[in-house]
């Protein structure tokens, strides 16, 4: 295909992440590095021209991963050693924080009626969150990943699966997809 847009970001930041909204007038940037505009890590962009509309700073995170809510109104973002945050959609201003991992958020799924969240983390365990325009709260946890004794395990994807989202589908690093009950 042909070219359409070019945006050079001239902050020497690097880009880690490029995650559209649900109906693609938006884009979230993961960044990291100090680059010009240091302490920014998410950008959200006007997906039509590139132009910025928001920078997000204060979600340092080893691994920037999000996911946009089914309806674009919130986009769940890590941040920090066990940071997970809730940016409105078409702002970027934060809405709320979701305490509870004790290690990096890896992954983030919406079920798709957008009421609940799942998160995986490096500290080997998978959180589900119920989530309304305001915030959230934690529902569950799932822990145990891998059989006993574990230890370093860290939970790598997590994705609601079937019509209704009633399974919960989640790998970590031992190799291991396990499949379970989601609320």
């Amino acid at each position: 295909g042909s070219k359409l847009l070019t945006l050079t970001t001239g902050f020497g930041n690097v880009v880690e992440s490029v995650r559209p909204s649900p109906d693609d007038s938006r884009v979230l940037l993961g960044m990291s590095g100090g680059g010009n505009v240091a302490g920014v890590h998410y950008r959200l962009l006007d997906a039509a021209t590139l132009a910025p509309i928001a920078d997000i700073g204060g979600l340092f995170a080893a691994r920037h991963v999000s996911a946009w809510r089914p309806d674009g109104a919130l986009v769940a973002v890590s941040g920090g050693p066990a940071r997970l945050a809730l940016l409105h959609g078409q702002t970027g201003a934060l809405v709320a924080e979701l305490p509870g991992h004790a290690a990096a958020v890896t992954d983030i799924d919406w079920r798709a009626d957008g009421a609940r969240l799942a998160t995986a983390s490096a500290d080997g365990s998978v959180r589900v969150w119920q989530v309304d325009d305001n915030g959230g709260k934690s529902l569950k946890v799932l822990t145990r990943h891998c059989p006993w004794p574990c230890s370093a395990l860290e939970v790598t994807s997590v994705r609601f699966v079937g019509p209704d989202g009633s399974v919960l589908l989640t790998a970590a690093d031992d190799g291991s997809i396990l499949a379970w009950q989601a609320l």
